[in-house]
């Protein structure tokens, strides 16, 4: 959880909206039948629109192969929508509506949509209806966070143990909801800040002297602080947490 439109090279944006013009164009007749039929349309002939090659490249460039919810890397992915086709049935194929869900995330997600407000928004105006989903968000309040949209920092807090947790109700729900705090998910976010101390541990070991291992750990601190602002790596909020949090801690312990 925690990717932001904000963090993503406008260049790239730009790139990525004009390698789908394609597939948009495909899609929209399967957009236009499911408005005439009040449903989406749920089989293979359909489903395969939002599934083309060149948005599966576009959105996993977007992700860089992680889960929009969990931040986990992952090799077999769904192109989820983030309001459920089943439900907003006009926005099944709408550009802003489509992130990159792991299965299990996917799964727990379903079809569950509950908003502050009541009715189900049916925004028609002369907008791209690619662009959106703000619009739908400003009327409905949705409990459900939208991870490409929505930042974190501030709003979550974790534990060593990799435990997440959030005093805000949306995102409360949607940890919840998407079972963030799957046992997996826990082991591996532990493990980042385990490594870290592993490491720190392994060099006081080599390092006899005081002033060496200091500059070890200064250079130790560095490559996590890299790692935690490379938009590759799996789980950036918990490696931003760390950060603030745990690392000084951490390498004052072992400075002993």
């Amino acid at each position: 959880m925690g990717r932001q439109v904000s963090e993503v090279d406008s260049e790239a944006q730009t790139e990525n909206k004009f390698s789908r013009k394609e597939a948009r164009c495909t899609a929209e007749s399967s957009r236009c039948r499911s408005d005439e039929e009040s449903r989406y349309i749920d089989n293979e002939n359909y489903n395969s629109r939002y599934k083309l090659e060149d948005i599966r490249v576009a959105l996993n460039n977007i992700y860089h192969s992680k889960c929009a919810f969990c931040e986990q890397k992952i090799e077999q992915y769904h192109i989820e929508h983030y309001r459920p086709k089943n439900i907003y049935y006009w926005l099944a194929f709408s550009w802003d509506n489509l992130i990159i869900a792991c299965p299990k995330c996917n799964e727990n997600k379903g079809d569950n949509f509950p908003t502050q407000v009541t009715e189900i928004a049916t925004i028609i105006q002369e907008t791209d209806i690619n662009l959106q989903s703000h619009l739908y968000n400003q009327h409905e309040q949705p409990y459900l966070i939208n991870p490409e949209t929505t930042d974190p920092i501030g709003y979550i807090s974790f534990s060593k143990d990799g435990n997440i947790d959030s005093d805000e109700p949306r995102f409360y729900y949607t940890i919840r909801r998407c079972k963030i705090n799957r046992t997996y998910l826990n082991d591996e976010r532990k493990n980042i800040i385990d490594s870290f101390r592993k490491n720190l541990n392994a060099e006081k070991l080599i390092h006899t002297d005081k002033s060496q291992f200091i500059n070890t750990c200064a250079a130790l601190y560095r490559a996590f602080v890299r790692e935690a602002t490379d938009e590759t790596y799996s789980f950036l909020a918990f490696r931003k947490f760390a950060i603030d949090n745990w690392l000084s801690e951490e390498i004052k312990a072992a400075l002993g």
